[in-house]
């Protein structure tokens, strides 16, 4: 799959280079993250950033700017307004938003448009969302 500006990303157990410096390993693994952010998603702990690596309901998948996902066996693009799709739910994610998703808090990017659960939302720039 293809990743951000400077990324290749490799998926499931394997490991991955990110961004400009950084290196994750996924599937119940530790993995470092970008810069500032904080992300605690299905009781484990993860470090993000500008390529910020998530794990959402036992499915992976690698954020940042201009990347590209592939989760749960579906393609998606990603991004200042990326977008996600996570255990069969689609949302677009923006700067300071907050998700709730299957119970889980997450952050995401930048002036967002999310579609969760059928139903579709303009997001901005500090929204919260549940997508239940």
């Amino acid at each position: 799959m293809m990743g951000g500006r400077f990324s290749h990303y490799k998926l499931c157990g394997k490991k991955m280079t990110v961004g400009r410096c950084s290196c994750y390993k996924l599937c119940g693994k530790k993995m470092m993250g970008g810069r500032f952010s904080y992300y605690k998603l299905c009781g484990k702990k993860m470090t993000g950033g500008r390529c910020s690596c998530y794990k959402l309901c036992e499915k992976k998948m690698m954020g940042g700017r201009f990347s590209y996902y592939k989760l749960c066996g579906k393609e998606m693009m990603g991004g200042r307004c990326s977008c996600y799709k996570l255990c069969g739910k689609k949302m677009m994610g923006g700067r300071f938003s907050y998700y709730k998703l299957c119970g889980k808090k997450m952050m995401g990017g930048r002036f967002s448009y999310y579609k969760l659960c059928g139903k579709k939302m303009t997001g901005g720039r500090c929204s919260c969302y549940k997508t239940m």
